[in-house]
């Protein structure tokens, strides 16, 4: 009996993980288009591309990226190949010289996977296409998934990019829990990397970008692998020993020194590499000069035998990087924990939270979610009827007035880190801050709404530490939007000014394990 009740187990969670539906989907929703873009595997060599589109002036080329689309980014940079990175092309297609007569409609195998235009043809005016790609090169797991990257449409008749969208796990967008964990290195090499897991779906999501601190020239080749222990704070300067970072994380026992483990271990045969074998599993990575461009060896990975939590779990463990061209000795390291999804909250002293605002990092889409709005329907003698809910860009103190619209300073402006596009009907053609009129329909509803324009990350785009401006006919309420301080330690610093020329405060808020908020406000001395 235990046989076969263990025989069901594996059963159910095999039909669990392999008969789930696979199906992704890239929201678009700027330049005054929108609609999706959903893949769907049919077959092991058969993927359906639904394009539902409103809003196209025309032909337009279109094409799947390396990288997910950075929601802190200007919406006038985000789509450019600096940020999304290049075509997807894993297999090299792109280096036929006759690339050009080769990759058809008639002959997709010949174009780059992310080669959407070329396999199908463009995206036409209308919007609507309906295709199927069987050439076995669009998958949707596995080393060469699409999911997470991004689908980027072009003007039309151009090569220039134009419009966006991440390609997000129908599991997901449905409500499947995600976890992130983020690895931060600071020295001598510096960056970040994520790691994503949608819960139910087999694959882990990895992606970053690392660079050189020391002004040293761009190296390449560097075997990266997740190692046992978490390290020390000394990390942070570079000490990732044996003694601090452990050896290779790999629970199940591979044979790493055996003669063959290279032959072994590949990416097509990652089931022989030790767990924690980054480099077997995907591939080495390079290390750049600089930060910028992003793109710039930036990379993009889906490992299929990685979990992040639970059994053989990778949380508090760490990632080491190795020297350049395949050497051994460790050059740096950072623990992997969990990214916290940032929150912020208006709450009015003593009432309910006006909203809640929160991301699980500038890759993902911002959550709002409102909560005790006053009355949506006002007397007619208090003005208008319709609510506006808007950021903005000026801080406010503690208990400090909200200001009248007769009353209002420069500082009191709607939040917009970006000049609107004109003459366009989606969230682009509004500041950032004008959440009544991006989203009119949701304020007026009291909704719940996943968008991709109002960044929590970002030191120069976040809305932390702005302010929450509700307006109801003649009544208004102004609340700070700030991290929850439940459940956290946190640490608030004020400098304060009462000079001839400025007056006002400076304050510095910081809460454990999070990015540190600067919220200022400087007022003429009255």
């Amino acid at each position: 009996m235990k046989i076969l009740c263990l025989f069901a187990c594996l059963f159910a969670l095999c039909y669990q993980t392999y008969g789930l539906k696979k199906q992704a989907v890239a929201r678009i929703n700027a330049r005054g288009i929108t609609g999706t873009i959903t893949f769907t595997e049919v077959d092991e060599n058969t993927t359906r591309i639904v394009a539902n589109l409103q809003g196209l002036s025309g032909n337009h080329g279109w094409h799947i990226h390396e990288l997910p689309i950075d929601q802190t980014v200007s919406p006038d940079l985000q789509c450019l190949s600096s940020w999304a990175g290049p075509h997807y092309d894993p297999l090299n297609a792109r280096a036929n010289l006759n690339y050009a007569t080769d990759c058809s409609t008639s002959n997709p195998s010949s174009c780059e996977a992310g080669d959407l235009a070329g396999r199908l043809g463009p995206l036409p005016a209308n919007g609507q296409l309906d295709a199927m790609d069987t050439t076995g090169n669009i998958d949707l797991d596995g080393f060469y998934s699409i999911v997470g990257r991004s689908v980027v449409i072009h003007q039309v008749g151009t090569n220039v990019n134009f419009e966006c969208g991440s390609i997000i796990s129908q599991q997901e967008l449905d409500g499947a829990e995600v976890t992130i964990l983020q690895s931060v290195l600071v020295s001598p090499v510096a960056g970040r990397m994520y790691f994503k897991q949608v819960d139910g779906l087999p694959g882990i999501q990895i992606w970053g970008k690392l660079y050189h601190v020391n002004d040293s020239e761009p190296s390449e080749r560097h075997n990266w692998h997740i190692h046992r222990d978490r390290p020390g704070e000394d990390y942070r300067v570079g000490i990732c020993g044996p003694s601090f970072a452990g050896p290779h994380y790999d629970p199940t026992n591979q044979p790493a020194g055996a003669a063959n483990y290279s032959q072994r271990c590949t990416p097509k045969t990652p089931e022989g590499c030790e767990i924690g074998d980054l480099t077997g599993k995907l591939g080495a990575v390079n290390v750049a000069a600089i930060p910028a461009p992003y793109a710039t060896d930036s990379f993009f990975f889906t490992d299929s035998r990685l979990n992040l939590t639970g059994f053989q779990g990778v949380v508090n463990r760490s990632v080491v990087v190795h020297i350049a061209e395949g050497g051994s000795n460790r050059l740096s390291c950072a623990p992997l924990v969990e990214a916290e999804n940032l929150t912020l909250t208006a709450y009015p002293i003593g009432g309910q939270p006006l909203a809640i605002i929160s991301q699980y990092s500038r890759y993902q889409n911002t959550i709002i979610s409102l909560g005790s709005l006053p009355s949506l329907n006002v007397p007619d003698d208090l003005g208008s009827d319709n609510p506006d809910l808007t950021v903005v860009a000026a801080a406010i103190g503690p208990n400090e007035a909200c200001l009248l619209d007769e009353d209002a300073t420069a500082a009191d402006s709607t939040y917009s880190p970006y000049t609107p596009r004109s003459g366009v009907s989606t969230p682009d053609g509004y500041d950032l801050g004008d959440l009544s009129g991006a989203y009119k329909d949701y304020i007026t509803s009291n909704g719940y709404l996943s968008v991709s324009d109002l960044p929590v990350f970002g030191a120069e785009t976040t809305v932390s530490g702005r302010t929450l401006r509700y307006t109801y006919g003649n009544r208004r309420t102004c609340v700070p939007l700030l991290p929850p301080t439940s459940g956290a330690n946190v640490t608030t610093v004020r400098a304060s000014f009462s000079g001839r020329d400025v007056a006002g405060n400076v304050f510095f808020v910081s809460r454990s394990f999070t990015l540190t908020s600067f919220l200022s406000y400087l007022l003429p001395p009255s």
